[in-house]
């Protein structure tokens, strides 16, 4: 919203010009939604580790280098 002498508040200049990506950090199919395709993926990755054939870096929820109990 623009006030009478034509500027805004930075708010609303941020409101006007910004673009904001969002990373949700469970969603780990990539497929920008948080659903069953995730917890699916994290099985698939379940005991992996960087070497692994199905090593899913996303699955990796605590960024500790492997895909189990704790990052999921």
């Amino acid at each position: 919203m623009r006030h009478q002498d034509n500027h805004c508040t930075s708010l609303e200049w941020l409101a006007e010009t910004s673009f904001t990506t969002v990373s949700l950090g469970a969603d780990v199919s990539g497929d920008r939604k948080v659903d069953a395709a995730d917890p699916a993926a994290v099985a698939t990755a379940f005991n992996s580790v960087p070497d692994s054939l199905n090593w899913n870096p996303a699955a990796d929820l605590n960024n500790d280098g492997q895909v189990d109990i704790f990052a999921a």
